[in-house]
């Protein structure tokens, strides 16, 4: 099954419009990159937010990011629950990039990302998609010209 992860991890499917524009064979394609990237983010500034390093958030760890310096972490060895609001279980997801095209799975145009990564590298789309959400629905119209 293709899906994607959200940020809390939990898997979301793709309507089947989305699912045409992955290969059958996408279970392998994300293994096979994962275990490329050594199963830790691979971003080296891609999504603009620590240009100066590379991510390396591992997958399926609890990491903690720091306060002075959100772009770094720090490693905990369990979920601490008297920090929940501070820590995040790390979920690998793969980006399309530079070359954004769900149908173009090369493996040089396929990242091991963090969600935090990926929601960076990404975050013109989803701004895009929530613009276009909120002009498509009743539920909640905009107050000012602007705030499209």
């Amino acid at each position: 099954m293709v899906a994607m992860r959200s940020a809390g991890g939990a898997v979301v499917p793709l309507t089947p419009a989305q699912k045409a524009r992955y290969p059958r064979d996408w279970p392998q394609v994300r293994a096979r990159i994962l275990a490329r990237a050594g199963n830790v983010c691979e971003c080296t500034g891609q999504c603009g937010d620590h240009a100066r390093e590379v991510c390396r958030a591992p997958n399926s760890d609890w990491i903690c990011r720091l306060r002075d310096d959100p772009a770094r972490w720090v490693h905990l060895r369990h979920f601490d629950a008297r920090n929940h609001r501070a820590s995040v279980r790390v979920v690998l997801t793969i980006a399309h990039y530079p070359d954004r095209a769900p149908e173009n799975c090369d493996d040089s145009n396929l990242l091991a990302l963090c969600q935090r990564c990926h929601l960076m590298l990404d975050r013109e789309q989803h701004l895009e998609s929530r613009r276009t959400t909120r002009a498509t629905t009743n539920r909640q119209q905009t107050l000012f010209r602007g705030d499209r």
